[in-house]
């Protein structure tokens, strides 16, 4: 008798799902497909990037002002959801070595909105910053 409660209870708990009673997974993460510059979708990106060009600039400027001779790469990766939202900005490489720099563009970057896509994306971009003398 034991035997054949604990197959029923089993048995019962196995058709919870068919029933819409299971537990609900989480949806596996999106995982971000890398868009190439080069094409048509990352032209669209890279243009979106470009129109905020004044602003990484002026983040440069001003440290460049208290600190002459700042120069220096600074990689990004900006990952967007479908939507067009950032949803990062990880520093990949820096040998600017301005924390100030990096976290005003992160933040630029990150409120930024870009062109949807039917997919999360994600795209490198290297910032080259040279003083130049007047």
């Amino acid at each position: 008798m034991r035997k054949v409660f604990i197959l029923l209870v089993f048995a019962a708990a196995s058709l919870l799902p068919f029933f819409g009673f299971a537990e609900e997974k989480p949806a596996p993460a999106d995982k971000p497909t890398q868009i190439d510059i080069d094409s048509l979708d990352g032209r669209r990106y890279q243009l979106a990037l470009n129109r905020s060009m004044n602003d990484i600039l002026a983040c440069y400027s001003k440290e460049l002002a208290k600190q002459p001779g700042l120069q220096g790469k600074l990689e990004l990766r900006v990952t967007i959801e479908k939507s067009g939202a950032t949803r990062s900005v990880e520093a990949r490489q820096d040998t600017l070595k301005n924390e100030t720099v990096t976290k005003c563009i992160q933040d630029l970057l990150l409120a930024k909105t870009w062109p949807s896509h039917s997919e999360s994306v994600y795209f490198d971009n290297i910032f080259n910053f040279t003083a130049t003398k007047k």
